[in-house]
């Protein structure tokens, strides 16, 4: 499936996007933040400002240059990481290995008669060490 979405392959991907009129591509991307250590993330995540490490984000880094889901967007990133929580709680990851927390699930899309008006996560959900996120949008038929 990368190899589709690889800008090595620029024209599997463009075949891709050539042969469906929309696109929306979800999942657990398991894209991480390119930190790696939760300390560091602990002194400078703001739970007001969740969105803030975003410009560390791994798959946004990768989709800026061109070198992964080539023509794909995402709406903007306004919800605190979706990855990776004690499950039942909204406790960002407290045993041994404490992972730093992630946007892994994401929602791409391929603009071309799409324009999302909502992106955010379900953070009342606690049955896993993920929040879900959705995404809606207007869509020309």
């Amino acid at each position: 499936v990368v190899s589709w979405f690889s800008s090595d392959v620029a024209e599997s991907s463009r075949r891709l996007l050539d042969n469906f009129d929309r696109i929306v591509f979800a999942g657990d991307l398991n894209y991480r933040l390119t930190m790696s250590d939760r300390d560091e993330f602990d002194r400078i995540y703001d739970p007001e400002r969740p969105y803030a490490l975003i410009g560390l984000d791994e798959l946004r880094l990768q989709i800026d240059q061109n070198k992964a889901f080539e023509a794909y967007l995402e709406a903007p990133v306004k919800f605190p990481p979706t990855y990776k929580y004690d499950k039942g709680t909204d406790t960002f990851d407290s045993s041994k290995k404490r992972r730093v927390p992630s946007w892994t699930d994401r929602v791409l899309f391929a603009a071309d008669g799409i324009a999302p008006y909502d992106y955010n996560s379900l953070p009342d959900l606690r049955r896993s060490d993920h929040k879900p996120v959705f995404a809606k949008f207007a869509v020309l038929v």
